[in-house]
């Protein structure tokens, strides 16, 4: 059975919940707009960047900046959104052993669904962005440009993947997880079936 608890999930009240008429919902009190506005903007001039980019292509002038902004990136959504939108935080520890520590904050931030929405999605929609991204430059044989975009890549899929490994309570995650389940097991069992049709004798159970 498939999980589909955040299907109710309307961007335009998320975005303007003086929307919301009933009165008995203000999101203005949880919802974190400097968090909501800093998770994206790295990403969005990251994007931006690359793509003006292109027509006046300098690798290493293109590569220190992609690598900053990259790095600040990371260090934005580690120390202060994910903090703030999903109420984790996390590091690692190598005095004796390398141990990742990850810790909920959510007595200390009280926590809005619509955010916590919000998080995964741009970070999954970001990194099948960038994914696709890949798969054009490498189809056009621009190597230099694909060098350059795997860097924010494999960051946006670390922040990705620490933060999915984290969160017990990911609705997305496991709404894609059980959706790839099902669609796998269905097409098995419809792959099956169409085998069996397909003997010239019938089987008798």
């Amino acid at each position: 059975m498939v999980r589909t608890s955040f299907s109710y999930f309307n961007p335009v009240t998320f975005l303007f919940p003086e929307l919301l008429s009933n009165g008995k919902i203000d999101l203005t009190k949880t919802v974190d707009y400097v968090a909501i506005v800093i998770h994206i903007l790295f990403k969005i001039i990251i994007v931006a960047l690359f793509i003006l980019e292109l027509k006046n292509f300098f690798f290493e002038q293109l590569m220190l900046m992609i690598i900053i902004l990259t790095s600040l990136n990371f260090w934005v959504v580690k120390n202060y959104t994910g903090k703030k939108l999903i109420g984790i935080v996390w590091w690692n520890c190598r005095e004796e052993q390398d141990v990742w520590y990850f810790e909920k904050v959510n007595k200390l931030y009280p926590l809005n669904k619509y955010c916590q929405y919000y998080f995964w999605y741009c970070l999954y929609v970001h990194e099948i962005f960038l994914f696709f991204l890949l798969i054009f430059l490498a189809v056009s044989q621009k190597w230099k440009q694909f060098i350059i975009i795997l860097i924010p890549t494999f960051e946006n899929f670390s922040q990705t993947l620490i933060y999915s490994h984290a969160i017990k309570d990911n609705e997305i995650f496991r709404y894609l997880q059980d959706l790839t389940e099902y669609r796998l097991r269905r097409s098995i069992k419809c792959q099956f079936t169409f085998n069996l049709k397909q003997l010239p004798f019938k089987l008798q159970f």
